[in-house]
């Protein structure tokens, strides 16, 4: 959960950054909600996508066609 939280604050400054986010603006702050629920969503399924793979035997990533090294760029493609 701590990871969650720290990426949640991470991304939230970057977002606020990036679009000018007003306090005071119903509309931004719904839209930044948004934002922050789907990154979560696409953080969560990139972790148990890695996990997932992590947990198979290296005959098992040959068998689909990946190295190791490879899961963390898969996992980020899956979530795309």
């Amino acid at each position: 959960m701590h990871n969650a939280l720290a990426f949640i604050a991470l991304h939230k400054t970057a977002v606020s950054a990036y679009i000018g986010f007003k306090t005071n603006s119903n509309a931004n702050q719904e839209n930044v909600t948004m934002t922050f629920k789907q990154s979560f969503r696409n953080w969560r399924q990139y972790r148990n996508t890695c996990n997932e793979l992590y947990r198979m035997s290296d005959r098992e990533l040959g068998d689909i066609g990946i190295s190791r090294s490879e899961i963390p760029f898969v996992a980020r493609q899956a979530v795309r």
